[in-house]
């Protein structure tokens, strides 16, 4: 019982989060509409394949994705 009230309080949170990132205009350049459901949310936001470079004495954030709006996103971080 303990553990599925657990799981259900966190599913909840998760749910709010979810569904105020919606809301935020911004999200659309990455292909989100508000009828999005969790699972493609997370394809084309969450899961993208990313990894840190060491280059000319800078950290440098490759982003393995066609998805332009990244480019934006991170553009402060290298």
């Amino acid at each position: 019982m303990g553990q599925n009230a657990v799981f259900m309080l966190i599913t909840a949170i998760i749910r709010n989060f979810y569904e105020r990132l919606l809301r935020i205009d911004t999200l659309k350049r990455f292909g989100i509409e508000t009828r999005t459901r969790m699972k493609a949310f997370i394809n084309r936001l969450i899961a993208v394949p990313a990894k840190w470079v060491r280059t000319g004495r800078q950290n440098v954030l490759n982003l393995y994705t066609g998805n332009t709006a990244y480019i934006d996103l991170f553009a402060e971080y290298g």
